[in-house]
């Protein structure tokens, strides 16, 4: 499994996008999860992508 990890105050576009949301989890491009990453729940997630 490979993941990328951005800092998003270089990245205006998603700044504006989900700067209420930092963290946040994108999967293929679609949001799972914000604020808090729950560990069980990312697991979950990604067993399922």
């Amino acid at each position: 499994m490979q993941f990328t990890e951005l800092d998003i105050d270089e990245y205006p576009a998603l700044l504006e996008r989900h700067h209420e949301e930092v963290p946040v989890l994108l999967i293929d491009g679609q949001v799972r999860d914000f604020w808090t990453i729950d560990g069980a729940r990312l697991e979950r997630l990604l067993q399922t992508s």
